[in-house]
């Protein structure tokens, strides 16, 4: 954004500073990003991975799916599981929900199976029937051995 005089240079040092300390997080976070796509590729000659969706709350982090895209040499995104779905709120501008999306992936998960699994129920099993094994015989009542 626009810095008032002398701010941008400011503004500059401290997203320096910022990614310096990131940085190895990211890189570690790469190379088990890495390690993780070569094992899957190595289970089969026709395995190919066609792009990297980075979900969760962190996943909007600024630039880090072009930094991952740059380090991984395949194709990163953000996942956006509320884009296809119909999201209505007074409480919040729909601009905000590319935001919070990617920390709803698990949740979105969890609703969907939910709504898969509640609209096709197990079928009903039978109850079994209770029987009685032997009553009491009460006074005056015929025994079966007489």
């Amino acid at each position: 954004g626009m810095a008032s005089a002398g701010g941008g240079a400011d503004e500059a040092k401290l997203r320096d500073e910022i990614f310096e300390a990131i940085a190895p997080v990211l890189g570690e976070l790469a190379s088990e990003i890495r390690r993780s796509l070569d094992y899957y590729r190595s289970r089969g000659a026709q395995v190919s991975i066609d792009r990297v969706l980075l979900t969760g709350g962190s996943a909007v982090l600024t630039n880090l799916a072009a930094f991952l895209q740059n380090e991984l040499q395949a194709p990163v995104a953000v996942a956006s599981p509320l884009t296809a779905m119909p999201v209505t709120s007074k409480h919040f501008d729909s601009s905000y929900l590319p935001t919070i999306g990617p920390a709803f992936t698990i949740a979105v998960g969890l609703a969907a199976r939910d709504a898969v699994f509640g609209a096709n129920p197990l079928p009903k099993k039978p109850k079994p029937t209770k029987v009685l094994a032997g009553a009491a015989a009460g006074p005056g009542a015929a025994s079966p051995t007489s």
